[in-house]
């Protein structure tokens, strides 16, 4: 099986979000069309291509697209059934995953890749990343800056490792990562890192840092909801009770809980503690993992709305019976938690 390889899209390429991955699935298209065994090819049409019809959901996806992602994935599960990529499609695309059986698959991920040789960034990127997503953040630092250091141009590594500074208080070392990654393969090409980067200004208390990123977004207005809301509540900074009213009717009037996500840094930094629980009971595992940590989310995190949450999500349960407890939250007594 070959080995896992970074694949960077040409930097001079600048084109909308939806046309970046069209020009990802079309590289790909082109590998398997020399090589109809090639499976991470066929696994990237997959990803790329559900990622496409997700980015369109406000204008009712792409049904094509979402074909081509299910002949793709049959491909690769005929070609290479345990292909460890398989476990990132799960934590992404599944929302009805568990944490017990999250806890399963990164051990299938981390026991097929060392089977299989596999770089040692793809294993410390999988351990590392479902240490992230059970709240046990300082430890993931290490494996995911290894990681890192050996495939510096992995987008999927370098969101993880900005998440984790973030979570850990270090908002300058996670701007400072995605910012280096931007500049290397383009600010379009990183567009899932720069949404983020908003949620790191507003945690380094700079308004230089937080109109810089609001500027570099506002071409890209039209491009997607989440541009579009990031330059609405930049306008509204100094006006709270106005920007709650206008994200909360986004939250409302959007179907589709991907878009909402990127509400939830704002709702936390103008104290909507009720919005941010609900936005966070809506995402998907992995979506909802990035912003629990996060310092903005500090005093959501004091309140009982955030214990039944992690009750009713299966983290409480998972912490309790693993004994892993994350290292924002800890147990009291027998049956009571609290987090900070």
């Amino acid at each position: 099986m070959p080995h896992s390889k970074s694949i960077c899209a040409d930097r001079s390429f600048r084109a909308s979000p939806p046309d970046v991955l069209r020009e990802a699935i079309a590289h790909s298209e082109r590998a398997v069309d020399l090589d109809d065994t090639f499976s991470l090819a066929w696994y990237a049409i997959y990803f790329s291509s559900v990622a496409l019809d997700r980015l369109l959901q406000a204008e009712g996806g792409d049904p094509s697209a979402l074909n081509r992602a299910d002949e793709a994935l049959g491909r690769v599960q005929a070609l290479t059934h345990g292909l460890p990529e398989l476990v990132f499609a799960d934590i992404l695309f599944n929302p009805e995953l568990d944490f017990f059986e999250l806890r399963q698959r990164f051990e299938d991920f981390t026991r097929s890749a060392t089977e299989n040789d596999y770089p040692d960034s793809a294993i410390a990127f999988a351990q590392g990343t479902y240490l992230f997503i059970t709240g046990r953040v300082a430890e993931s630092v290490g494996l995911l800056e290894r990681a890192h250091a050996l495939d510096p141009l992995n987008g999927l590594i370098v969101q993880i490792l900005a998440e984790i500074y973030a979570a850990r208080g270090r908002p300058e070392d996670s701007r400072e990562v995605a910012a280096a990654y931007s500049e290397q393969v383009g600010f379009v090409e990183a567009m899932v890192i720069n949404t983020r980067a908003a949620q790191t200004a507003l945690e380094m208390n700079d308004d230089s840092v937080l109109d810089e990123v609001l500027t570099r977004r506002r071409p890209l207005a039209n491009s997607g909801d989440y541009f579009a809301l990031f330059n609405r509540m930049g306008e509204l900074i100094d006006e709270p009770e106005r920007a709650i009213e206008e994200l909360e009717a986004f939250f409302r009037s959007n179907e589709y809980p991907f878009w909402a996500t990127h509400a939830i840094p704002w709702a936390a930094y103008f104290g909507d503690e009720e919005l941010v629980l609900e936005m966070l009971a809506e995402a998907n595992l992995f979506a909802r993992a990035t912003h629990l940590w996060r310092p903005l989310l500090a005093d959501t995190r004091k309140t009982d709305g955030f214990k039944e949450l992690m009750r009713t999500i299966g983290l409480e349960p998972f912490w309790r019976e693993t004994g892993n407890w994350p290292d924002y939250c800890e147990p009291v007594g027998l049956n009571d938690f609290q987090c900070f």
